[in-house]
């Protein structure tokens, strides 16, 4: 018997998902170990890192065009700082074919994201590892001036305001750490 529960995927009688891992050479294995906490240690994921600067860019930029598209432009701050990262490092090419392909993904029914192409077995349309919490995990910086308000307690909106670029600036060199020196994502299939 077939049954199709996600568009774009097969699946029989599975409760299977995706995760997404954002992490470093340093981190990877903790960071396995802690995402997989309740496999069987016999059951092995499957794992697609994306370890080159171009793949890292693309599902990136796939990743941000999903969230951007389905949840009106919630990280469309932290979209333009990676854009920038792209642009101050002269990456046109890469620049080119994400504006290329967002324009195609945001107008055409049923193009799937970028960051659907690194799987082999499924999109990452249908994932549920929540990209902005993982985003926010990783990257640890806080652009928002509302959620900063609340953390600091304060409605100085000087202070904000000098927090939001200080930030800003920090999510711009950890962008750019990530993509040209030890970022790594991984992609669980079946966790």
């Amino acid at each position: 018997m077939k049954i199709v529960i996600r568009k774009h995927s097969f699946e029989t009688n599975s409760s299977s998902h995706h995760s997404l891992i954002f992490t470093n050479e340093k981190m990877k294995d903790r960071d396995i170990e802690k995402e997989n906490y309740d496999k069987e240690p016999f059951e092995e994921p499957g794992i697609n890192e994306v370890c080159e600067k171009e793949k890292k860019a693309y599902f990136l930029a796939g990743l941000f065009d999903y969230e951007n598209k389905h949840y009106k432009n919630l990280m469309l701050e932290e979209y333009k700082i990676f854009l920038s990262v792209l642009e101050d490092n002269d990456e046109n090419e890469i620049l080119e074919n994400i504006k290329l392909h967002k324009h195609k993904y945001l107008t055409t029914y049923g193009c799937e994201a970028y960051c659907d192409t690194f799987f082999y077995n499924g999109p990452l349309i249908d994932c549920n590892c929540g990209f902005r919490k993982k985003f926010i995990e990783y990257f640890k910086v806080n652009i928002d001036k509302g959620r900063l308000m609340l953390e600091h307690n304060t409605v100085d909106f000087d202070f904000l305001e000098r927090k939001v670029e200080e930030n800003k600036n920090d999510l711009y060199q950890r962008i750019y750490d990530f993509l040209y020196k030890d970022g790594i994502l991984i992609a669980y299939e079946y966790m």
